[in-house]
């Protein structure tokens, strides 16, 4: 039997591209969108938690986006796919 747990944290990991182009948000020169992910994963270290990223399957592709993935992997955090892309069909 699974314990039950105290918290369940998902998050949807859109970059700033989908920001822009799906949503019609101004896009950020600072890569706000690495910067955010570093420090989720950096707090979730710290705090023992883990998560549930939900990410583009598109970015997945982005080499920057890889290495995310992976330290997420490696803190024990699951990743999961969304969409492959945010196209407005």
């Amino acid at each position: 039997m699974c314990n039950k747990p105290e918290l369940i944290l998902q998050i949807d990991c859109d970059s700033e591209y989908v920001m822009q182009t799906h949503y019609g948000l101004p896009l950020s020169q600072e890569n706000t969108y690495y910067s955010a992910l570093d420090k989720f994963l950096n707090r979730f270290q710290r705090a023992g938690l883990k998560s549930t990223l939900f990410v583009v399957g598109k970015d997945v592709e982005n080499k920057n986006v890889q290495r995310y993935i992976w330290k997420a992997v490696d803190n024990g955090c699951e990743i999961a796919n969304h969409s492959y892309d945010h196209c407005n069909h």
